[in-house]
């Protein structure tokens, strides 16, 4: 089983897999570059989301800043919105359906740590 594999089914796996690594730095490198355009960049936001969240619906619509940890791991349904200060650490799936809104400063946490040292 990959780190990944592990990682999306909740055990606990090496996050600094060269594979996860990889995925994780391009998210971040388009988060950054999704969070220095303005609402006037609809086309250039438009491209990055494409890459950054494929598993999106029509209509899905994100304030900047936001961050994700991987993106590819995340799905919006149609019609969704995130207002300001979106974290979603998708180390496992995360589900938004259609018709959602969110609101600001709201973080999505997947992440299960070990509870013994």
């Amino acid at each position: 089983m990959t780190e990944k594999e592990k990682m999306l089914a909740g055990e606990l796996y090496d996050p600094v897999d060269g594979e996860l690594a990889v995925l994780r730095q391009r998210a971040h490198v388009l988060c950054k570059a999704f969070n220095d355009t303005d609402e006037t960049q609809a086309a250039q936001r438009e491209a990055i989301l494409a890459q950054l969240l494929p598993l999106r619906g029509r209509n899905v619509n994100l304030n900047a800043p936001m961050q994700f940890d991987y993106g590819c791991f995340t799905s919006f349904g149609d019609n969704s919105y995130a207002n300001f200060n979106l974290t979603c650490l998708d180390c496992a799936p995360v589900r938004i359906g259609a018709n959602v809104f969110i609101g600001p400063n709201v973080s999505l946490l997947t992440p299960v740590h070990p509870m013994r040292w």
